[in-house]
């Protein structure tokens, strides 16, 4: 229960822009629940908006680690790996977010990102027009 306390608390100082206290609170979450995937995939999405993406990339994938079927970890995993610059694995975790749940426009919105950015252009445009598509 002290766990889902803690993830509780850190998602407060998230939505406060608290950072430092929201990454406090989901390292005690998994310390009552070291299986907790959800606090661990929440603290590699602050650790994201803190610009640190080597930690968020590990915290992300020890959410994976326990929830391998998150299409949301798997998704923010990309995130993290393209804004280091380590493009291919991005992309490969852009594809298992869509291949897990196809029905999210974002996703494709940041696979034709990735695309764009690496010149692939027909099929960049594929990507937004899906995602285009999944919002009309």
């Amino acid at each position: 229960a002290n766990g889902h306390l803690y993830y509780n608390l850190g998602n407060a100082y998230d939505a406060l822009g608290l950072y430092d206290k929201a990454i406090g609170s989901y390292d005690k979450a998994v310390k009552f629940q070291p299986d907790f995937a959800e606090a661990y995939l929440n603290m590699g999405l602050v650790y994201n908006k803190k610009k640190d993406f080597e930690n968020a990339i590990l915290q992300v994938k020890r959410s994976i680690d326990f929830q391998p079927d998150s299409f949301k970890a798997h998704n923010n995993l990309g995130n993290a790996l393209f804004a280091l610059g380590q493009l291919a694995t991005a992309e490969l975790s852009f594809h298992e977010s869509i291949r897990l749940d196809p029905g999210i426009a974002d996703y494709y919105g940041n696979l034709g990102r990735l695309l764009q950015h690496l010149r692939r252009w027909s099929e960049s445009e594929a990507a937004y027009r899906k995602a285009l598509n999944l919002r009309a």
